[in-house]
This record gives structure tokens, C-alpha cells and sequence, in this order.
């Protein structure tokens, strides 16, 4: 997969000369990442017995939803796309249409949408801590403070890698040498974040 050989590049450059440890040492970590604090939504949300729904909770759940259908709606304009033009032999073609004319990874934006709807639909378990600190009311309000802090950790670290570990900028090193039209793509469509493409210069 492109990621995994862009980050031998990268491991190059910093002269890193063991890849099998580096490897290791990378696929580690990301586990650690998921069984750790990207799991902190969750185990709020799972351990949240409030009596009524929050509205929070809807909109997050809501939030939720939406992203996850259009992460899977860019994903299936991506293969219809490659397949035409695998069809055309045209290989070097430029994916521009649908979500992908508002983005040039609107996947990976709303695959981090889909974290924050899940940092949403927590803030309700979240904030009930703050209201039922126990006897030592100090270091309770230190792991609260703690615990947000983390929350928001959460959707800087995917926005961090999503655009520059595993998804956008190592999926554009290779998309640039092989597709001439990718240049101008670049010129015209925001990198991450959806938006109205530009004119060409």
C-alpha cells in the first residue's frame, strides 16, 4: 500500500536503518492508540447511565451516521470512477467527480468525522463526572480535566494522521508521478477540508 511505502521514505530520511523494528515499533503503536485513548468515547458513551437520551447523544449519533454514509458513498465513486477508466485505458486518469470535486479526500475527511461524532455523542457521559467527584474532589477534577483534554487529543491525532501519516499527503506522493493531471487537480480542489473547487490558474 502506498502509506507503508511512503513510510520507508520517510523512514529513510530520518536514516533509520532497522525498517523491520521501525515497522514493529509503528504497528505497536497504533495498537496501543486503539485500545487506549481512541477507545475513550466509547467507554464514556458505554458507561453513561443517564435516564433520558441527551440531545448531544442524538446529534452525535446523527452526526455519526452521516459521515459514515458519505465516507462509504466517496469510497464507492472512487471504485466506479477507477473501474470506468480502468474500462477506458485510461490508468492515469484523475478521480474529480461526485464528493471528490469538493475534496481531494473527502473519505479520509469524513472518516474523521465519524471520531468527532463519536467525541460528540460522549460530552453527556463526560460532563456527568464532573458532577459525581468523590472524596478527593481534587485529583478527581485533575482526571477530569484529564479525560477532556484526551477527548480532544482524539480528533487532532486523526486529523494528523489521516492527512499526514496514512492518508493525504503519502497518497498524493505517488498520485502526483503517476497521473499528470493531478497537479492541476491540486490546484483546484482543497487537499482535506470539502469546499467549492477553484478556478485554474
Amino acid at each position: 500500500m502506498p502509506r507503508y511505502k511512503f513510510q520507508r521514505i520517510r523512514w529513510g530520511r530520518e536514516k533509520k536503518s532497522n525498517i523491520p523494528l521501525a515497522m514493529q515499533v509503528d504497528i505497536l503503536l497504533q495498537a496501543l492508540a486503539n485500545v487506549s485513548f481512541l477507545a475513550l468515547p466509547a467507554i464514556l458513551i458505554a458507561f453513561y447511565s443517564a435516564p433520558t437520551i441527551h440531545p448531544l447523544e442524538i446529534i452525535g449519533a446523527a452526526l455519526w451516521l452521516a459521515a459514515f454514509a458519505l465516507e462509504t458513498i466517496s469510497d464507492k465513486q472512487k471504485q466506479a470512477f477507477v473501474r470506468r477508466a480502468r474500462e477506458a485505458g485510461d490508468r492515469k486518469a484523475v478521480c474529480n467527480v461526485g464528493l471528490w470535486k469538493c475534496t481531494r479526500h473527502p473519505n479520509y475527511f469524513f472518516e474523521w468525522m465519524v471520531w468527532n461524532a463519536l467525541i460528540v455523542a460522549s460530552v453527556p457521559a463526560y460532563l456527568s463526572l464532573f458532577e459525581t467527584r468523590g472524596e478527593n474532589p481534587t485529583a478527581d477534577l485533575l482526571v477530569w480535566i484529564g479525560l477532556g483534554v484526551g477527548l480532544l487529543f482524539i480528533s487532532r491525532i486523526m486529523y494528523t494522521t489521516l492527512v499526514y501519516f496514512t492518508g493525504a499527503v503519502p497518497s498524493e506522493y505517488y498520485s502526483v508521478k503517476k497521473r499528470p493531471g493531478y497537479k492541476a487537480y491540486r490546484k483546484t480542489t482543497n487537499m482535506f477540508f470539502p469546499g467549492p473547487a477553484r478556478a485554474a490558474e
